[in-house]
């Protein structure tokens, strides 16, 4: 073959091996959209009460902080080929145990050993980037990165919605089997090994691994816990969390001062950039999975659209992301400073935020198309130029210790989020339902008048008395609605506030720019 064949064939095996990895994040980013999307269907199959439904995300995040916590030491015993082809695979066999559960224990079993797999896929894809190719070739495989990571979150809401009207719950997780395999196979074809390059990558303690696998444990019950028994038994809440962090603190000073870490803490606090960016990723985060888990709910029960125009607009945000990431990293080189993007993107979510609060029932979808562009432009600007920010200037050594706690974050703030979101709800749903509860009164004309109303339609079919009993839930039923709407907009509102303390936050400070 000439110098121009051999040229050509190299170029198409980066282009491939760009691709794999990027895949590899992708299908991450479609099993765990489409688990969060069909939550309520998936839970009905089971059987699975709120309580043990919690139980099921938290086994998830705590296996995935294990593997995230682990994965240096394992690729440099395996190799990134075989780590990563035995994690897709690992994968797909959780997706098949959780397609075949029967009961909540066996969905959190199920879940488990999928977290264990799938946990850190995102963390292996973007170290790989970097011990794959040169600096000069870095910025096309972030592109295809981009396509991976958005164009799973893409396709999990319009695939779940499909999958769910037209087969049965379990299809969420019998989709996920042939893709995560595929993606195994091809991971073997095509990804290096990288023992060599690895070396000898911290001492694998299993007291210690037990140790924070106990604290994080603890944390992750407390906070999926606090959903239900914030208000009713706040104290053993209060000792979870105070046992769990003493276990996951003590087994972070133990690396810490740990000749062989398997994070090196050191170099990352000694580091105040990546010390704020680390925060500025926590708060991203914590806006990203909290407006997530709130939507929905706004949306369905609030708003009473339906599941699939849910997946469509959640979509449109998608879209909006993975076209606006693509174009930013195309332009990258042209910016020297990147502060003002990030200041934007917190501009976006403001906008976004902003608008859900003053919206209605009986809003028209021309209305939300705006909000969800601007959560799309938000999602981007407010975390890509960070990320850079964040990681700019890094060595191979620390950018990968960085990278992993950074993702260990990740899963700790997603369970944070909807356990502090679901405390607050049910706080605002409360207030706004007690002002609303003495104007539901017979001494109240516009309550007699919308009972009467109903009890006359639902006398064409039952006895005047079953009529009058319909009547009265409809109608409780719908301050219990509009509740639910006051206290989503309250809380739109209060996150609107949040990304303009940020923006201003991100105006004033000096080291990330």
């Amino acid at each position: 073959m000439n110098s121009w064949g051999l040229g050509l064939a190299h170029q198409t095996r980066q282009r491939v091996l760009m691709a794999v990895i990027a895949a590899a994040t992708g299908i991450e980013m479609l099993e765990n959209g489409m688990f969060v999307f069909a939550s309520s269907h998936i839970a009905g199959g089971v059987g699975a009460a709120p309580e043990e439904y919690a139980f099921v995300s938290t086994l998830y995040a705590v296996a995935g902080i294990l593997v995230i916590l682990k994965q240096r030491w394992l690729a440099s015993r395996l190799g990134y080929r075989t780590f990563v082809t035995g994690a897709l695979t690992l994968m797909a066999f959780g997706a098949w145990l959780c397609s075949m559960a029967h009961t909540p224990t066996q969905l959190a079993i199920a879940r488990f050993v999928l977290g264990l797999g799938a946990g850190s896929l995102f963390t292996a894809s973007r170290i790989l980037i970097n011990l794959c190719f040169a600096p000069a070739l870095r910025l096309r495989a972030l592109l295809f990165f981009t396509y991976g990571f958005f164009g799973g979150q893409i396709s999990a809401p319009l695939l779940a919605s499909y999958l769910v009207d037209h087969f049965v719950w379990s299809s969420v997780f019998f989709a996920v089997v042939p893709i995560a395999l595929a993606g195994a196979i091809a991971s073997w074809l095509v990804i290096p090994d990288f023992r060599e390059r690895l070396g000898d990558e911290g001492e694998f303690e299993m007291r210690g691994i037990v140790f924070f696998a106990a604290g994080v444990l603890f944390v992750e019950v407390m906070m999926q816990r606090s959903r239900f028994d914030f208000f009713s038994n706040p104290l053993q809440l209060l000792e979870l969390c105070l046992v769990g962090a003493i276990c996951a603190m003590g087994y972070m000073w133990h690396q810490y001062s740990h000749h062989k870490p398997l994070i090196d803490f050191r170099v990352l606090v000694r580091n105040p950039v990546y010390v704020l960016g680390l925060g500025g990723y926590a708060v991203y985060y914590f806006f990203s999975y909290s407006t997530s888990y709130l939507f929905p709910i706004y949306m369905q029960q609030g708003l009473k659209w339906s599941v699939e125009h849910t997946g469509y607009l959640q979509a449109v945000a998608s879209v909006t992301s993975l076209v606006a990431a693509v174009i930013y990293t195309l332009s990258r080189p042209k910016f020297v400073r990147l502060k003002p993007w990030v200041l934007f993107g917190y501009l976006c979510l403001l906008g976004y935020a902003f608008l859900l609060s003053r919206s209605y029932q009986g809003v028209s979808s021309r209305w939300l198309i705006l909000p969800m562009v601007l959560s799309g432009l938000g999602g981007v600007f407010a975390m890509i130029p960070i990320a850079e920010l964040t990681f700019r200037g890094m060595d191979e050594y620390v950018f990968q210790h960085g990278y992993q706690t950074k993702n260990i974050v990740r899963q700790l703030v997603s369970s944070m989020s909807v356990s502090v979101m679901a405390v607050l709800m049910q706080d605002r749903q409360a207030v706004f339902m007690h002002q609303l509860t003495p104007s539901m009164t017979p001494l109240n004309p516009a309550y007699n008048a919308a009972v009467a109303q109903a009890q006359q339609v639902f006398g064409a079919s039952v006895d005047a008395t079953t009529a009058a009993h319909m009547a009265s839930a409809w109608v409780g039923g719908l301050a219990s609605q509009q509740a639910l709407v006051l206290a989503c907009v309250n809380v739109f509102f209060g996150f609107a506030c949040l990304a303009a303390v940020c923006a201003l936050f991100m105006a004033v400070q000096r080291r990330l720019r």
